[in-house]
């Protein structure tokens, strides 16, 4: 790397994580096969990747990660210490991650964070730059994904173990690789990669906003622009 060289951060939480109680929030964990495409898209615009974490995670395929030499296996590296942990996270061009703590560091030093595959939790994300979208949540009783109408309202906002959406009858659904990929063009400040329907992506972080509001959820940020109009037919009540 070059001293001017930028580089993103990547945090993807994996089973290996998920160990004794922290079993129980199984539910933050993502498969990094996802993430494949936003690798690629990172390297061929001339970030360096680095995918932080612990050593229990599996290995990316560096085959499907475009330019590979521009990937850092970080989590699994002899190099890797709690300093190098602080330095990277301090000085990325952005903080991408999955439900996990380690975003926290990189928000301390006023890092750009885009947060991925969360679920929507009263209070979180904390800062209102933040660019993020959640999983979807299918509900087994509705046979239908929920509208946001739906959950703001409900418990679910503090659901933060597992049993509490196997209790409420919710499949959460991990975000797609194309949602992923424009959730970090737009926190990067990049064109969506296709057209967007821009009206139904403004009514669906309208909507959001004012739920939120309503029900003094206490979330900041916005919803990914893409995500926001991808899913509007399924987070918004029928017109």
């Amino acid at each position: 790397m070059r001293d001017d060289d930028r580089y993103i951060c990547l945090h993807v939480r994996s089973a290996g994580f998920c160990r004794g109680r922290d079993a129980a929030q199984r539910f933050r964990n993502t498969a990094l096969e996802s993430y494949y495409p936003l690798i690629q898209f990172l390297t061929e615009e001339g970030y360096w990747v680095f995918r932080m974490g612990d050593p229990s995670m599996p290995p990316p395929d560096l085959a499907q990660c475009g330019h590979r030499e521009r990937v850092i296996d970080y989590a699994q590296s002899d190099k890797k210490s709690p300093e190098l942990d602080l330095a990277l996270c301090a000085q990325c061009a952005l903080f991408a991650s999955s439900s996990s703590g380690l975003h926290s560091i990189a928000h301390s030093f006023g890092r750009l964070v885009c947060e991925i595959n969360h679920t929507i939790y009263a209070g979180f994300p904390w800062h209102g730059s933040d660019i993020s979208i959640p999983q979807l949540y299918h509900s087994q009783k509705e046979g239908r994904v929920l509208r946001l109408d739906e959950i703001l309202p409900s418990d679910l906002v503090y659901a933060d173990h597992h049993f509490h959406f196997d209790r409420a009858g919710i499949s959460l659904i991990p975000n797609s690789p194309d949602a992923i990929v424009d959730t970090v063009r737009e926190a990067l400040g990049a064109s969506p990669h296709a057209p967007i329907k821009r009206d139904d992506a403004d009514r669906t972080r309208q909507a959001f906003e004012q739920l939120n509001a309503r029900y003094d959820r206490g979330i900041s940020g916005k919803l990914g622009r893409y995500f926001s109009a991808k899913y509007a037919g399924q987070l918004l009540p029928p017109q």
